[in-house]
């Protein structure tokens, strides 16, 4: 992953302005942490009949691999280390 050009797209009104999911994807980095195994993990609210299928098309293949998804009925809590501290700081 290009860290600095996925935290500087983060920061920007290019995704903040990305319709329908941008705010979503700067909300969902915003709880992401990295647990134990150095997985990024979050729960973000999705309405598509394929989970993340936009978001993963304009923004997280670019930057993640090997993304695994699952329905959820509600936001969870991961233990971990923050993701946006960590590309922040490396």
């Amino acid at each position: 992953m290009e860290k600095k050009e996925f935290l500087e797209l983060l920061h920007s009104t290019k995704l903040k302005n990305q319709k329908p999911d941008g705010d979503y994807i700067i909300d969902a980095m915003k709880r992401a942490i990295i647990d134990h195994k150095g997985l990024v993990r979050w729960t973000e609210l999705c309405y598509c009949p394929t989970p993340l299928a936009h978001e993963r098309g304009t923004v997280y293949d670019e930057y993640f691999t090997d993304i695994e998804t699952e329905p959820i009925k509600k936001h969870e809590t991961f233990e971990g280390k923050s993701f946006m501290d960590k590309i922040f700081v490396n």
